[in-house]
């Protein structure tokens, strides 16, 4: 389990009911506030309005299948001057990938 939100994530909560018991109260706290901050620019410094940023954990253990489910990707999209903000990030290491606007979406995402 996890709860995400704009601004702040949980950590991953593994339930067991036959350990927990069915029906028991489950807390997740918000407690992933990672925020990456930056800005987008063509090689002449140019900026890259509205392009598109995904954000996704450098390290192959915190990419595993049920954080990808539980989570998705980050993604966010530039402002017209090229600045942008992924939030609710969990502390560590994060790839970065961003394309202009005009790119097809599976080549922007994939």
């Amino acid at each position: 389990m996890a709860a995400v939100h704009d601004a702040a994530s949980s950590s991953t909560r593994y339930v067991d009911l036959s350990q927990d018991g069915a029906g028991s109260a489950v807390e997740l706290v918000l407690d992933a506030t990672g925020v990456v901050r930056g800005s987008v620019e063509f090689a002449n410094g140019e900026p890259v309005g509205e392009a598109v940023i995904v954000a996704e954990p450098a390290s192959a253990l915190v990419r595993g299948r049920v954080e990808g489910t539980l989570r998705g990707k980050h993604v966010t999209v530039a402002d017209p001057g090229g600045r942008f903000e992924v939030r609710g990030l969990v502390h560590g290491t994060y790839n970065l990938r961003a394309a202009a606007l005009g790119i097809p979406l599976h080549q922007r995402l994939s």
